[in-house]
């Protein structure tokens, strides 16, 4: 039981760390977008074009970090609800009936 409840604080700490890195790459995001707005650069310039593909390509990371993030919350709720017993577990000895 102890053993579960330390994977239980592991997996909420991970959850702190990724919402972390999701912070960061929303500020990211938005400190990369004001500088192509203040450097007051032509559509047709290729560093307009650069710092274009590198705000999208952090968006993107952004959406993906949103995903990672809800799947871990899905996973860490499905864990206790296990606990609980609320839940079958697939322990093997006993652990569950499923």
């Amino acid at each position: 039981m102890a053993n579960d409840q330390g994977g239980v604080a592991s997996a909420t700490g991970l959850m702190g760390i990724l919402v972390g890195f999701l912070v960061v790459g929303v500020i990211g995001v938005y400190i990369g977008d004001q500088m192509l707005t203040s450097a007051s650069l032509n559509e047709s310039d290729a560093l307009y074009t650069s710092q274009q593909a590198v705000v999208e390509t952090f968006t993107l990371g952004v959406t993906l970090a949103k995903v990672i993030i809800i799947v871990s919350i899905a996973a860490i709720i499905f864990v206790m609800l296990q606990n609980t017993g609320l839940v079958p577990s697939f322990k093997q000895g006993g652990g569950g009936e499923y």
